[in-house]
């Protein structure tokens, strides 16, 4: 018995640095979620294993879309995009017992309560999205969580603030109308 007990003393300072280890790593973990909220989600086409979530977030951009619907129905999962002001059904693999892993996972980028599912809730993403590199977009997406019979439906905006930007010279306007325009801006 004494023998055990001093293999055991012998063994403190070990288990102390192990644990010490596994503070410092779960310390590093808060840090970086406590950061989250101006953290950049990266959605390049070149990870391992690219998640759902991210790929309806990149494929929307691809699309050109300004909103992207998730909608469950008890046997059913429709995604939808907006595009040029029309919804357009989009195939997908999502069922209704995967979609909620999809929707948590929107969430979390979202930075909204997972465990909320009978109220509405509201949030953000800002993802960075990588062609090349010289094709770098940061695209903002409005999050909208809404209960549903079937679980919760998503409905997701999409700003694109090079979309849709004209110069005022291809307009079509004559020299005078552009500088009545300029000085009325």
């Amino acid at each position: 018995f004494e023998a055990d007990l001093a293999d055991l003393e012998a063994l403190k300072p070990e288990l102390r640095d192990e644990n010490q280890a596994r503070l410092d790593e779960l310390e590093e973990t808060y840090t970086a979620w406590a950061a989250l909220p101006d953290q950049l989600f990266d959605l390049r086409d070149d990870q391992l294993e690219p998640e759902p979530a991210y790929n309806i977030l990149a494929t929307a951009v691809e699309k050109k879309a300004s909103d992207i619907h998730i909608e469950s129905y008890p046997h059913d999962v429709d995604l939808r995009l907006r595009i040029d002001g029309i919804l357009h059904q989009i195939y997908t693999d999502m069922s209704p017992e995967t979609v909620a892993e999809v929707v948590n996972r929107i969430k979390i980028l979202a930075q909204l309560d997972i465990t909320e599912h009978r109220k509405p809730q509201d949030g953000r993403i800002r993802a960075l999205i990588e062609r090349s590199e010289d094709d770098r977009k940061v695209i903002d997406y409005r999050v909208s969580v809404v209960p549903s019979p079937a679980g919760e439906d998503v409905v997701i905006r999409i700003l694109d603030s090079n979309a849709g930007l004209v110069p005022v010279g291809e307009l079509g306007m004559n020299a005078d109308m552009q500088r009545v325009f300029a000085s009325v801006s």
